[in-house]
């Protein structure tokens, strides 16, 4: 279970050592980045990465790091908008609407 708070500061704080792409299981850009980090390209690319996974919505995160858990959480919600929907607490348009942000 990955996330995006651990992955930004990991890759403020090590950046420079790549371990933020160890903690989101992408051991291939990390090993690329322990010779760099000692010349300092690395560290700045770390910030970079850093501002860029803070930026990234809670959906996109997890459809990019972590595909399993967000599809568990996509299937739980839009269980819970048929609920709803069934119990009538809400119409078809926010139904309609609820799905769409979900369906993909």
């Amino acid at each position: 279970m990955k996330d995006k708070s651990t992955a930004a500061i990991l890759a403020f704080f090590t950046g420079g050592l790549g371990l933020q792409w160890f903690y989101l299981q992408r051991p291939l850009y990390g090993m690329i980045c322990i010779p760099f980090g000692f010349i300092g390209i690395s560290v700045v690319a770390g910030w970079v990465h850093c501002v860029l996974l803070l930026r990234l919505s809670e959906k996109k995160f997890l459809q990019t790091y972590d595909p399993d858990r967000f599809q568990r959480i996509r299937l739980d919600r839009l269980e819970k908008l048929h609920d709803l929907k069934a119990k009538g607490v809400i119409g078809a348009e926010e139904f309609e609407m609820s799905t769409r942000e979900w369906a993909t």
